[in-house]
């Protein structure tokens, strides 16, 4: 045992602890993956695709499906002085005794994966062309 401690032992002047202090660690947050939602403001405009109809009975079964849920995607349109969210709605039928399971086709994009609609890259495109002829 250190002098110190001895000396404060053989004394009897032990100091007593008031309050305990706790240390928590905390993980570091994490940051967000993949793409941003589109703000929550803008209008949303929706365009529903269906399934076609001789698609929506069960090839196994011949019973008719039931709409299940809905997939929605999401892309920035701009309409001369405005800008919306085109939401692309599709169904998803299913057949009630678990044989199979249609979803409508995705509609074609001007960029895979990307946010922007045919109307905000004409936009950017025409915004663009004007500034390289000025």
């Amino acid at each position: 045992m250190a002098p110190v401690l001895a000396a404060i032992r053989d004394s009897g002047d032990v100091p007593t602890v008031t309050e305990a202090i706790s240390y928590e660690r905390r993980k570091p947050e994490k940051k967000g993956h993949g793409r941003q939602e589109l703000p929550a403001h803008l209008p949303r405009v929706r365009e529903e695709v269906d399934v076609p109809e001789e698609e929506k009975t069960c090839s196994v079964c011949d019973t008719p499906k039931v709409r299940i849920r809905e997939e929605i995607s999401e892309q920035l349109e701009y309409v001369p002085a405005s800008l919306f969210v085109k939401q692309t709605v599709r169904p998803v039928y299913a057949c009630p005794k678990k044989h199979e399971v249609t979803t409508a086709p995705k509609p074609g994009s001007p960029i895979d994966k990307g946010l922007a609609a045919a109307g905000l890259l004409a936009q950017t495109q025409s915004r663009s062309t004007a500034t390289i002829f000025r």
